[in-house]
């Protein structure tokens, strides 16, 4: 070794002498080592001499005799040897190979592919050598290195799809991934990408397929899959969201949608870009990126002539939606409305239509906001156009009423009111609407239609206390409209059914007393001033003012019907028996007139005092100017006519005491019309008291 040692350090290109010299140093070196321990003993005597510039002439020297002698393992083992002493030499690569091609020409097939993969794993692009030696080096290997890494992928992945191991997927993944960090230009890199996502697909590592077929799309879109890669892509990212952690959740399905929309728009004659493209639009709106999805949508609508109907049902509903939620209902509107116009689909339109009609809804809503009185109500009323009957058509007509109310258009807000009970009912938050009408009437003038709401009030609401109020207002707005007959009718009700408040029960029995004198019924007249009599009777001490002032004046006039009956009685022959009839008359009629009495009312007491007073001064008068018995003698006559005195008298004196208690009313300063005549009767019945002429009392105005 130390001979030929010396030899070999004479230089790189020897003579023809020196070349011999160096061929026998060669086979001398050769066969010293292969006496010795072969591979091991020339590793360990390179080593001494700190592995010279020239000892791979003796390693492959020593190999070839090996090859030679048909030792092909011990030829590997030399190989090997110089590659293991020195892996970083540039013939390190060079060597690994014939390793190969002589396993290869052995016929050992086992000992073939770790080899290769040793080979891979020595100088590929995640070696140190690779990283040590330039372009320079690493050309000289490359197409090996390719055929390597080309076979070992395939046939990984072939072996991982017998397996089904996600192991051997991720080796042939592996591989693959080398092939193209290698060689980026080369024209099969798109068809390595492609079959790398598939592996990784098949590995569960979608993430990473992902990433594959994407650049497959990006960097390669001419490649003849790459649609399908395109697709793959979406594929994965799906198999990514179903067990990414909620907090990245919203990244992934960004990251999807954008597979998704650049699948579309790359490969537009694709036949799964628009259902493509569609879902895209539905996860924008789900993230409530409604501009953006309803962008994506549109543009699946303009560009496709023929849309199959349930992806243009998707994108219209997108585009609905969207412009609903960003607030502009009449484009919502518009789309909603290209939904219902669709072919059968055979899906419900429950659901668009009432979106539809909230639509509408929601038009009237801003147009009432931006004070667009007509035209809000416009809207709400053409809900029906679409829902006749809809809960949402009830409710936009309802609302319609209160802006029209609102603008104290009274007379327009009653109408629509009227025709919302005629279609809609009192159902609900109508419930109020015969009230509301009423109102809405007397605002307007239309006294007449508010009274007749009233009288329907009055006959079917469940509250008592209201039903008792719109009787008695519907009276008075009868009264207001001179409807004399619906007004009694009013009042005759109420006085009959709420007898509670007597206050003003009492009002309704006098209106009733009013009316009846107005259309001239004397005798139902009558019937409601005893009522009113009743109703103070009643209430006794409780009795107002009013009541007794009423109940007073009433009696008083049931007083006088008696009064005429008792002039009605005429005193004839036998006088016992007509006075004894004109007598019963009497005490009906003082009766009468003294109950007026009892409701302390003074200018019917004055009354009462002077009519009882004059009864007797009739009575008196009747009893004197009362038919004479005929056939009776002077002297009968005269005694007759004696005893008529002396039965008048006693009436005349009553007649005269009535009168002088209401005279002496004067001293308490009550001088009205009924004590002013009994004054006057007073002068008659008893001149020598009453009819003298008044005393003058003079008197100075000064002490002269």
């Amino acid at each position: 070794f130390v001979v030929a040692g010396g030899i070999f350090e004479e230089g790189e290109a020897p003579d023809r002498g020196t070349q011999e010299l160096l061929d026998d140093a060669l086979r001398v070196t050769v066969l010293a080592a292969s006496y010795l321990e072969g591979p091991r003993t020339l590793a360990a005597h390179m080593r001494r001499l700190e592995r010279p510039a020239w000892q791979y002439r003796v390693y492959e020297r020593l190999a070839e005799e090996y090859k030679s002698r048909e030792r092909f393992l011990d030829s590997v083992a030399t190989l090997e040897t110089f590659i293991q002493e020195n892996p970083l030499d540039r013939r390190a690569p060079v060597f690994h190979q014939r390793v190969i091609d002589t396993l290869i020409a052995a016929d050992f097939p086992s000992e073939i592919r770790p080899r290769k993969e040793d080979f891979i794993a020595r100088y590929g692009i995640r070696s140190e050598f690779w990283h040590v030696h330039g372009e320079e080096a690493r050309a000289e290997y490359m197409p090996v290195l390719k055929n390597y890494l080309t076979e070992l992928s395939r046939l990984n992945h072939s072996e991982a799809q017998a397996s089904g191991l996600a192991s051997d997927y991720l080796e042939a993944a592996d591989y693959y991934e080398q092939i193209v960090a290698t060689f980026p230009d080369d024209p099969g890199v798109a068809e390595h990408l492609f079959l790398l996502g598939e592996v990784y697909t098949e590995a569960d590592h979608h993430g990473a397929a992902v990433a594959a077929y994407q650049r497959v799309v990006r960097e390669h879109p001419d490649y003849e899959r790459a649609n399908e890669a395109g697709y793959a892509a979406i594929l994965g990212l799906t198999e990514v969201l179903a067990t990414v952690a909620d907090a990245d959740r919203e990244l992934w399905t960004r990251v999807r949608i954008d597979a998704q929309i650049e699948f579309a728009m790359t490969f537009p004659g694709d036949d799964r870009a628009p259902a493509v493209q569609a879902d895209a639009a539905n996860a924008l709106f789900a993230l409530g990126q409604y501009s953006e999805a309803m962008e994506v949508a549109g543009h699946l609508l303009r560009t496709r002539d023929e849309l199959d109907p349930k992806l243009a049902r998707s994108a219209l509903l997108i585009l609905g939606h969207g412009h609903f939620e960003l607030g502009e209902f009449a484009d919502a509107e518009r789309a909603y409305r290209r939904i219902l116009a669709l072919p059968d689909v055979d899906e419900p339109n429950e659901t668009i239509r009432e979106k539809l009609l909230a639509s509408i809804y929601q038009q009237a809503v801003l147009a009432e906001g931006n004070g667009e009185v007509d035209v809000a109500v416009g809207h709400y009323l053409r809900i029906a156009d679409d829902a006749p009957g809809s809960e949402l058509a009830a409710k936009g007509h309802f609302d319609a009423v209160a802006v029209i109310e609102a603008q104290e258009r009274w007379a327009e807000a009653a109408q629509l009111l009227a025709d919302y009970r005629r279609v809609y009912g009192t159902g609900g938050v109508a419930a109020d609407t015969p009230k509301r009408l009423a109102d809405l009437y007397e605002k307007s003038g239309d006294l007449a239609q508010a009274a007749a709401e009233l009288r329907g009030i009055a006959a079917s609401d469940g509250d008592v206390e209201v039903r008792r109020q719109a009787l008695y207002r519907a009276g008075e707005m009868y009264l207001e409209i001179d409807a004399v007959g619906d007004a009694m009718a009013a009042f005759a009700s109420y006085a009959d059914t709420y007898p509670t408040p007597a206050a003003l029960n009492l009002e309704a029995i006098h209106h009733m007393d009013n009316l009846s004198e107005r259309i001239g019924d004397e005798l139902g007249r009558r019937q409601w001033m005893m009522r009113k009599v009743e109703l103070a009777d009643r209430e006794g001490t409780l009795a107002t003012d009013r009541m007794n002032f009423m109940a007073a004046e009433a009696q008083y006039t049931l007083a006088g019907d008696a009064r005429t009956e008792f002039d009605g009685v005429a005193l004839t022959h036998p006088l016992e028996e007509s006075l004894a009839r004109k007598t019963a008359a009497l005490k009906k009629t003082v009766a009468a007139y003294e109950k007026v009495n009892g409701y302390g009312v003074q200018q019917f007491a004055t009354a009462s005092n002077f009519q009882i007073a004059d009864l007797y001064t009739a009575l008196s008068r009747s009893v004197l100017d009362s038919a004479r018995p005929g056939g009776l003698s002077e002297l009968e006559l005269e005694q007759y006519e004696i005893l008529l005195e002396e039965q008048a008298y006693p009436f005349e004196e009553q007649a005269i005491a009535l009168h002088e208690v209401n005279a002496q009313r004067s001293w308490n300063g009550v001088f009205d019309e009924w004590v002013e005549r009994s004054f006057a009767a007073l002068k008659l019945l008893n001149p020598g008291r009453f009819d003298r002429p008044e005393a003058e009392v003079a008197y100075v105005e000064s002490i002269q």
